[in-house]
């Protein structure tokens, strides 16, 4: 039984691989079956949809995490504002 280092079948010009899924024999068959599965079902306007959808998805995040900041400082200023004054509304330091 030949250890990992001395093993060829996992060799690319001389070059040692890593064992990965696809190098076993049962799951070669997996792996090439979804392969091909997903070749038929994924085709270039899926693709493009879905690339266009996560644009459309990163849009809406920035644009909710600009509103979000816009809104926590004019919060901040609100709160700020309404710490400088008097209950009754004069401005401090009036009597």
């Amino acid at each position: 039984m030949a250890g990992p280092a001395l093993d060829v079948r996992g060799t690319v010009f001389g070059a040692l691989t890593l064992w990965t899924v696809p190098q076993g024999t049962h799951a070669r068959n997996l792996v090439v079956l979804v392969a091909l599965i997903a070749g038929c079902v994924i085709n270039g306007d899926t693709v493009t949809g879905v690339l266009r959808q996560a644009t459309w998805l990163i849009v809406a995040v920035i644009v909710l995490v600009i509103v979000r900041t816009v809104e926590g400082v004019a919060l901040k200023r609100s709160a700020q504002d309404r710490a400088g004054r008097p209950r009754d509304g004069a401005p401090v330091g009036e009597c």
